[in-house]
């Protein structure tokens, strides 16, 4: 498919304030690069304090269960299957979709069995229309899909009353972004380097998810968290990341040594805190909790 350059697809504000590329893809582009482009070039060998670190997400998700014994999981965009590996260890069913099935089969081969996975299109197919589930997880998903208020409408559909919705989009033009640019004196958005198009179609901020959220389903926000402001590393020229390829690795290993350090002590506290880098305009991916009412 062709790559639109950056300096060609403007970024507008819808009525919720997320901001969206004025080209969109088509469904049949979108599809092309998914299942033969995305996963084909993602494959990685992650060492164990990496496959340690992504649970970090999964215990902040699990701690508004309130420990429930019994629990159907439903993972729209299910990538690689860490949400599976974790939630299956604590004894949950599972069911997992995504365009692809390479990254999972690729990595959790020792789950396989116990994953109910289906390969679709995860907005327009009514997949697992037969079932409802206790929590929908949405990680890395909303600011990929073309038709985003339509998923918001098929996760409020397959959502039991009271259950959980957990959904995670990157923290895009947050306070140390805004920074970035002035310092840099970058003066569009579209000249940011992680603007990606089409990788990414929107790009959130923590008011403008929940906002989308609350407008689109019955379901109402409990917490909004922010992980790891690993954007700090930008604002200093010899550990800005985009500039100094070399530092990235760096940087990666810290955030991976940060969350692993977080989640061995995990409590109430962890929520605190991220909640807390939330508040103050940081962190680099948004965690948005909601009920179902």
């Amino acid at each position: 498919m062709k790559i639109l350059k950056k300096n060609k697809n403007k970024l507008i504000r819808d009525k919720y304030g997320i901001l969206t590329i004025k080209k969109i893809p088509s469904i049949i582009e979108l599809k092309e690069y998914y299942q033969n482009i995305y996963w084909k070039k993602k494959y990685v060998k992650y060492s164990k304090e990496e496959v340690n670190s992504f649970e970090l997400d999964y215990k902040l998700i699990h701690y508004f269960q309130n420990k429930r014994k019994k629990l159907k999981i439903l993972d729209i965009g299910c990538g690689e299957g860490f949400a599976a590996r974790y939630f299956i260890k604590q004894g949950y069913e599972y069911y997992g979709t995504d365009f692809s099935s390479d990254g999972i089969t690729n990595h959790q081969k020792k789950f396989l069995k116990k994953i109910n996975f289906l390969q679709c299109d995860i907005v327009n197919d009514d997949f697992f229309s037969d079932k409802k589930f206790d929590l929908i997880i949405c990680k890395n998903v909303a600011e990929h899909v073309i038709n985003y208020r339509k998923l918001l409408k098929n996760i409020n559909k397959k959502l039991n009353k009271n259950g959980i919705l957990a959904v995670i989009v990157p923290n895009e033009f947050n306070k140390i972004h805004m920074e970035y640019m002035r310092k840099n004196k970058i003066k569009n958005l579209e000249n940011m380097p992680f603007y990606f198009p089409p990788d990414h179609i929107r790009y959130f901020n923590p008011q403008s998810l929940k906002k989308s959220i609350e407008k689109n389903t019955n379901i109402k926000i409990q917490s909004l968290m922010t992980t790891f402001p690993i954007e700090l590393f930008m604002l200093n020229k010899n550990t800005d990341y985009y500039k100094n390829k070399k530092f990235g690795k760096s940087a990666h290993n810290l955030r991976i040594n940060f969350n692993n350090l977080i989640s061995k002590s995990f409590d109430e506290n962890s929520i605190k805190l991220f909640e807390g880098f939330c508040k103050i305009g940081i962190g680099r991916q948004i965690l948005a909790i909601g009920k179902k009412y």
